[in-house]
């Protein structure tokens, strides 16, 4: 099959932007996808160990207001860059983190959970505690970050981890909210804590479980095919990524007792 892109003639176009062999396309698709996942997906998908990330000793160095800006991110609908996963050329059913990894991990904070492999090694846990004021108009940046700010007596501040955690879908998680809208309600002191507002705001940053993030799946073979892919994407950060990358590879190695 020969396809070319529309919106100019032939010869206004490169060469390499005609497809001219259906395999092309085939290849590219087996080495490369991308998939949209929403964001409770990914958050369950590094809790439970379908996507991990090997042992090793760099600190998670985002601050609170980092994950702070990353939420409000996601609630107004800003993109928060995509992540990039390598298929484990063994375990087809099991993905290594090869980029994104604090995204991912501040992600996880945000639902209050810890990924995979912070547990499997015991590292030292974060409890940022974020809280959202429901009465103000911008939920996020009015709002201290003492870790028990929402949880002392009359608090109108809601924990974001208690409502991402919502399943809305059940009757549990309804009775949840409303509890959570009660609650508000009472604290309230505004002319906007009224249960419709509240629910209304409540709801707009619940969606954020919601909210999709991309992300790349690398399918290639060899530890060196992935090093090359990392090359052309950036040239910051590459002697983090290519330890990371050996230090995904080596397991590989251990698992199957031969190179990759």
């Amino acid at each position: 099959m020969k396809a070319m892109l529309t919106g100019g003639s032939k010869s206004e176009l490169n060469d390499d932007l005609v497809i001219t062999d259906e395999s092309d396309v085939e290849t590219a698709v087996e080495r490369c996808s991308y998939r949209i996942v929403q964001v409770h997906e990914a958050v369950r998908n590094a809790v439970e160990g379908k996507w991990d990330a090997p042992i090793f000793q760099r600190g998670f160095i985002w601050k609170p207001r980092q994950l702070r800006d990353l939420a409000d991110s996601l609630y107004r609908d800003y993109p928060i860059g995509s992540l990039l996963l390598w298929e484990d050329p063994v375990a087809r059913s099991k993905y290594w983190v090869a980029d994104g990894q604090h995204r991912l991990i501040s992600l996880c904070l945000l639902f209050g959970a810890t990924p995979f492999w912070w547990r499997r090694r015991h590292a030292k846990a974060y409890d940022y505690a974020l809280a959202i004021d429901p009465c103000a108009s911008d939920p996020f940046h009015s709002t201290p970050f003492a870790i028990n700010a929402a949880d002392e007596a009359g608090s109108r501040l809601v924990r974001l981890a208690e409502l991402l955690n919502l399943d809305l879908d059940s009757q549990e998680g309804r009775r949840g909210l409303n509890q959570i809208v009660n609650r508000v309600t009472r604290a309230g002191v505004s002319m906007v804590a009224n249960p419709k507002v509240v629910r209304t705001r409540l709801l707009d940053v619940w969606r954020i479980r919601k909210k999709p993030v991309m992300v790349a799946v690398l399918r290639h073979k060899t530890e060196s095919e992935v090093l090359e892919v990392f090359e052309r994407l950036s040239s910051g950060g590459m002697r983090f990524r290519r330890l990371l990358l050996r230090l995904i590879a080596s397991q590989l190695r251990f698992r199957r007792g031969s190179s990759i």
